[in-house]
């Protein structure tokens, strides 16, 4: 069993002070990318990137608690509120798809940490 199927971490890098206070704006920035909440969009380097709308979900549910731990629970109660049944793989394929558009590989993470409960 993988630790991410155990818990999941928000960002280990804080949002960017500006990104932090336009967070309240509908928008957060970390590292090289921004996050726009009310155009779900994410940009690194002021291009956009592709991405699905249950990954940036959790994007934006990690970027809400910057620094603190998010435990699967909380996002399936979020994200997936009457699912039950395959909900470990939805999740799954959700985190590696925003891993990979973050170019944030599990063994070397930058943004998003799993951790063991």
């Amino acid at each position: 069993m993988s630790a991410l199927q155990k818990s999941v971490s928000s960002l280990q890098e804080q949002p960017h002070p500006a990104g932090r206070a336009n967070f309240a704006l509908g928008g957060a920035q970390f590292g090289v990318f921004e996050a726009n909440f009310f155009n779900r969009e994410l940009r690194k380097n002021g291009i956009r990137v592709n991405l699905q709308e249950k990954p940036f979900q959790i994007l934006e549910a990690l970027l809400e608690k910057a620094g603190d731990m998010v435990r699967r629970e909380e996002l399936r109660e979020k994200l997936w509120p009457d699912t039950y049944v395959g909900f470990d793989r939805s999740i799954n394929t959700a985190i590696t798809q925003l891993r990979r558009a973050l170019d944030d590989p599990a063994n070397n993470p930058r943004f998003i940490e799993t951790r063991p409960e």
